[in-house]
């Protein structure tokens, strides 16, 4: 009878071993989908910071608001006036804020550029209280154009300067922005108007000008086709950052082998610790009673040692996988994140000022 209530001591043992595997199952389960959002995390973490990086390469507009506000202040604009601040632009023209009529212009302001003011995007961000507005790509000639506009309190009353510029302007420029950040191999960065036209790529594959139509580059984020896509919208434009990798290099550690790698592991040691509880515990038993009778404390004590040595190393299991790294994201990632950092501060400084850039 006592050889009996020691084997269901030891059968209980095996049990709560069974339980603590399961629970230990569950917590891997856990750590694996808690690594695969930390790297979706991440990815949107930098589409962020480089939306906001973007978007400091034109705070200089607001510091040429003053300026310009009394430049084009007066109640009389001449077209020479306007030709002289078109410089390296399509054209620029200065509108009424409160009509939307046309004040003044320079060249380059063509009927098709007139008629595509009444539904321009830049002057309905203007118009909702926004200091500057970027639109999207509009028809004109072969290249198409792109309206910036500027609300500006002038001495006559409130009034818009809007200046369009070719999207090429932005191509070489803001992809090498683009190029910053880092990311796993296959992946691909985007600046796209809202439109969904194509400003800026670092895909040999996509040009400027191209337009997305796919529903997976069209949702705000989540995978589609292979691709994991992440979008930010920049402020002052209807513009947004499209950060795209291959599903495959991007959650490495949660996917394909690696991630049954750690599970086959587990199972592995899970077993042989079973068994090792059995065999152990049945020579230890039989080995006791021989030597010491059917004395039932000795074997109390020796089962909850053999308990206490079949859990240890489960918990060394459970705390090697719990720290395994993550391979989803490139190596060097926070150099090359500090890299983006920097260029942002760098950025703040009135670079639009540089030849052929919108002012």
């Amino acid at each position: 009878m006592k050889r009996r209530n020691s084997m269901l001591s030891l059968g209980a043992v095996a049990c709560v071993v069974l339980a603590l595997l399961a629970v230990f199952a569950i917590e891997l389960s856990n750590t694996q989908a808690k690594s695969k959002l930390d790297v979706m995390n991440r990815v949107h973490e930098r589409a962020v910071l480089a939306g906001a990086l973007i978007d400091s390469l034109f705070q200089s507009v607001e510091q040429q608001i003053p300026q310009e506000a009394r430049t084009y202040g007066a109640r009389t604009v001449t077209a020479r006036a306007m030709n002289t601040g078109r410089q390296g632009d399509v054209y620029v023209v200065l509108l009424d804020a409160k009509t939307g009529r046309v004040i003044a212009h320079s060249r380059g302001f063509t009927p098709q550029a007139r008629a595509d003011l009444r539904d321009s995007a830049a002057l309905a961000l203007v118009s909702g209280g926004h200091r500057y507005g970027l639109g999207d790509v509009r028809p004109y000639g072969a290249t198409g154009v792109i309206n910036l506009a500027a609300a500006l309190p002038t001495r006559s009353g409130p009034r818009v300067f809007v200046t369009g510029f070719m999207p090429g302007v932005l191509g070489t420029f803001i992809t090498g922005e683009l190029q910053k950040i880092p990311g796993v191999p296959g992946a691909h960065n985007y600046l796209i108007d809202g439109r969904n036209t194509v400003l800026a790529s670092t895909n040999p594959a996509v040009a400027v000008g191209h337009v997305f139509d796919t529903p997976g580059q069209l949702r705000a984020s989540g995978d589609s086709n292979g691709s994991y896509y992440d979008q930010v919208g920049l402020s002052s434009s209807t513009w947004r950052i499209v950060l795209t990798a291959p599903d495959g290099p991007l959650f490495a550690t949660v996917t394909g082998v690696r991630k049954w790698v750690p599970w086959i592991i587990f199972i592995a040691f899970g077993f042989v610790a079973l068994v090792a509880l059995v065999l152990i515990g049945c020579t230890v038993i039989q080995y006791v009673t021989a030597v010491y009778g059917e004395g039932n404390e000795v074997i109390k004590h020796m089962v909850i040692a053999l308990f206490a040595a079949s859990i240890a190393p489960i918990w060394l299991l459970a705390g090697a996988l719990h720290k395994l790294p993550l391979a989803g994201l490139s190596r060097g990632s926070g150099e090359q994140e500090a890299d983006l950092v920097v260029g942002a501060e760098h950025a703040r400084a009135p670079q639009l000022h540089q030849p052929g850039l919108p002012r």
